[in-house]
């Protein structure tokens, strides 16, 4: 699955699962944890560095954007926290909006 990611012709871009050094919903934080590494979105960015070119940090880590810049993704920062319809389409369009971006890029070659 890796070397199939690692190889793709489009935008890939993930989702911070932890937001503030916590999960916000689920086990991310604690099998960080127990696997020796300290939660955070930068972590998530170092994990899945060579396999997406954007993560979505929450505003909450806007402090992690150069450290995230500095491994070649894109941080994309933005409120994460979907507690209504209208949280969840800001983020979807932040999302595609990115997607289209960085898929127009591509096209003209700086992409990989």
């Amino acid at each position: 699955m890796r070397e199939a990611l690692e190889q793709r012709r489009v935008p890939s871009i993930a989702v911070s699962p932890i937001i503030g050094g916590r999960a916000l919903k689920g086990p991310a934080a604690k099998i960080m944890r127990e696997l020796g590494a300290t939660p955070s979105a930068l972590a998530i960015a170092e994990f899945y560095r060579g396999l997406i070119d954007a993560l979505v940090l929450d505003d909450t880590d806007a402090n992690l954007a150069d450290a995230v810049a500095a491994l070649a993704i894109q941080p994309i920062v933005t409120p994460t926290v979907m507690r209504d319809l209208a949280a969840r389409k800001s983020l979807a369009y932040k999302i595609i909006e990115s997607a289209h971006s960085r898929f127009a890029s591509a096209r003209r070659g700086s992409m990989r």
